[in-house]
């Protein structure tokens, strides 16, 4: 862990001091998540638009460099993971401390649910990872009428508060990336909106990967997008994606990775 991202975290996320975040990295590198029981480890920026007692089993998502090399360039993953399932909603005042979808333990790069570690996995050789989530904190908002749970990434008065534009700001500065690759139209959607991105409607539509490029100082940064490679995602969205990126033939699903892969270091050829 960077004395930067312990810096983000300490300012931002949780009341805890440097030494008290580096244990954390290392006890996480032991196992998948780490419960937190106490709710006041939490800054109160999160809190600036309602009352904590209306939220249910809280999960903070940790930025995670997955590998770093001085020298590599770097590529900055920013997701919108969402709360676990497997989280209790029992315990109102717990907290999970995780990563971007799990990627610093052998359990989460190795299930077959997903595709994000053989895709990542394949970038290695050439560039560092770094990966975090643009909403840091997930929850549950408790409606006491019927006890229905509405999730924190679909609460607009949440995902607008100031610390999201903050946060990301702070970490382009400290990572220093030559590309941001988004998982998903929605994540692609919420970053390009706080970094002031605007999308080309066609490129969005077609999900064509070297549409577009942001400036972040006097740096010119690759912005790309994929869909979620999770099996959620529709085939018939595959079946365009690839047609939009010029990939010809029959994909399996064994070989998405290594497709995905070479499309995302085929865009960066210009970076």
């Amino acid at each position: 862990m960077s004395k930067s991202v312990a810096e983000l975290i300490i300012n931002h996320i949780l009341n805890f001091n440097e030494n008290e975040i580096t244990n954390i990295y290392r006890q996480l590198k032991l196992e998948s998540q780490i419960e937190v029981t106490n709710v006041n480890f939490l800054k109160n920026s999160f809190f600036e638009f309602g009352q904590v007692t209306t939220y249910n089993s809280f999960q903070i998502d940790l930025p995670f460099w997955n590998s770093f090399t001085a020298g590599k360039e770097t590529v900055m993953v920013i997701g919108m993971d969402p709360k676990r399932s497997s989280i209790s909603n029992k315990v109102p005042k717990d907290i999970i401390l995780n990563t971007p979808y799990s990627l610093h333990c052998k359990e989460g790069r190795e299930t077959k649910k997903n595709q994000y570690w053989s895709i990542l996995s394949r970038l290695l050789t050439d560039y560092n990872i770094y990966t975090t989530d643009l909403y840091k904190l997930y929850f549950n908002q408790i409606n006491p009428q019927n006890n229905s749970r509405l999730p924190s990434n679909r609460i607009t008065e949440y995902m607008s508060l100031p610390i999201h534009k903050t946060m990301l700001e702070e970490e382009l500065a400290y990572v220093n990336p030559s590309a941001i690759i988004c998982f998903g139209n929605a994540s692609r959607n919420a970053c390009a909106s706080i970094l002031g991105l605007k999308l080309n409607k066609q490129i969005t539509k077609d999900n064509i990967m070297r549409g577009y490029s942001l400036q972040v100082k006097d740096k010119m940064i690759k912005f790309i997008a994929i869909p979620h490679p999770s099996g959620l995602t529709r085939p018939n969205n595959w079946t365009d994606f690839y047609f939009a990126n010029e990939v010809s033939g029959t994909v399996t699903h064994n070989e998405r990775p290594e497709v995905l892969a070479n499309l995302i270091k085929q865009s960066f050829i210009n970076l």
